[in-house]
């Protein structure tokens, strides 16, 4: 893979991608308030690699986290598998969680044991998500922690 810092000026953030992503967005609504997520992506085989982050009205906290991880779960039908405290790279690294959340992905005769690695962040009133989701073990480990590893807000 062809590894590449990329700088999101609108997100105020660097990651390592294999390839140039695409880009989306799409309507939050949760407990903190509406805001859109604008998420950078590339799929690699069956991986989806992302990043990407939303703006609030309101300053955010830990409890943000937990109400965002949850979502993550729910959304994926999933159940979580780890939780644990990470800090990301950078001069103005912050603190935030990293979440491993287990699911069955597809359907029938093509779904298949699924997992999604994501670490999430909040400084101020912008909220950061920086994910793997794909077949379980369709992914190298050294690869994702790269890849998780290499998100710096600045």
């Amino acid at each position: 893979m062809d590894w590449r810092e990329l700088h999101f000026d609108d997100g105020g953030f660097t990651v390592l991608f294999p390839q140039k992503p695409g880009q989306a967005e799409r309507r939050l609504n949760t407990p903190m308030g509406t805001a859109t997520m604008k998420m950078y992506s590339v799929r690699v085989d069956e991986t989806v690699l992302g990043a990407g982050f939303a703006d609030f009205a309101q300053p955010l906290d830990a409890l943000a986290l937990e109400l965002m991880r949850d979502a993550l779960v729910k959304s994926l039908g999933g159940k979580l598998a780890s939780d644990k405290p990470v800090r990301s790279a950078g001069n103005n690294g912050i603190a935030g969680r990293e979440v491993i959340i287990t699911a069955t992905l597809g359907q029938g005769e093509k779904s298949a044991p699924g997992e999604m690695r994501a670490r999430l962040y909040v400084r101020g009133t912008r909220y950061y998500q920086v994910l793997l989701v794909g077949r379980k073990g369709a992914f190298e480990t050294g690869d994702a922690d790269m890849f998780l590893n290499s998100f710096k807000p600045y």
